[in-house]
């Protein structure tokens, strides 16, 4: 094994895995809120008391996510991804961080049809890393779970 190799970052940041689980709770939280307040009318006010202040906590954590980010040195994606996928999975990543920051900026017709692209990507996002863990098996979920990964 050449010394780069055993060098090389395996996993991101404590920090950005911290903020990364902390805010897929949140996110999911906010699309079951925002699911709830479509469904049922006579809980909206209650529901959007609690979707305001989550959003604005959101879009204050994609902003420290996003410096701390651009700020670390990234762990490689796994050599069994292909360059199409690693496009597809930087240009997710920009479209992810784009409607985390935008949607709680905008109003309230277009911050509709950007929680249903946002709900695409999320299920596009989470459909790759189980495609990643489930038949690739290439260690590509060990970038970001709590846990340490050992080197291979």
């Amino acid at each position: 094994m050449s010394a780069k190799m055993t060098t090389e970052r395996q996993q991101f940041t404590g920090l950005m895995r911290f903020l990364h689980w902390l805010m897929a709770a949140m996110v999911l939280t906010m699309l079951g809120i925002g699911v709830a307040m479509v469904a049922s009318l006579g809980d909206y006010h209650l529901l959007l008391s609690i979707h305001r202040p989550l959003g604005i906590g959101i879009l204050i954590l994609v902003v420290i996510r996003l410096a701390t980010r651009l700020s670390s040195t990234l762990p490689a994606f796994p050599t069994t991804m292909s360059s199409p996928e690693r496009l597809a999975a930087h240009a997710s990543e920009i479209l992810l961080y784009t409607l985390l920051f935008v949607q709680p900026l905008v109003g309230w017709g277009t911050h509709t049809i950007l929680a249903y692209l946002f709900f695409l990507a999320f299920v596009a996002h989470f459909g790759a890393v189980l495609f990643h863990t489930l038949i690739a098996r290439d260690g590509l979920l060990d970038r970001m779970v709590p846990w340490r990964v050992r080197a291979r």
